[in-house]
């Protein structure tokens, strides 16, 4: 899921660009209801129930929206 800056909507689309942006930053732990566990740094942006939220400002109240396989 990813948000389409010049269409200013969320799609489902491949990635085309990804790169390392900070070597040895602290990760986050946050582990789903599922079980599954997401790791990912600070600020990075979760997209939930209540918009995009930086991981550091996740609570037990945000819901995780997600792709189901």
């Amino acid at each position: 899921l990813s948000y389409d800056i010049g269409e200013c909507r969320l799609g489902f689309k491949p990635v085309s660009w990804a790169a390392c942006t900070r070597k040895n930053s602290r990760l986050l732990r946050v582990k789903l209801k599922n079980g599954q566990t997401l790791r990912l740094t600070a600020d990075h942006k979760v997209y939930t129930d209540k918009g995009w939220i930086e991981a550091q400002h996740l609570t037990k109240t945000h819901r995780i929206l997600a792709i189901h396989r």
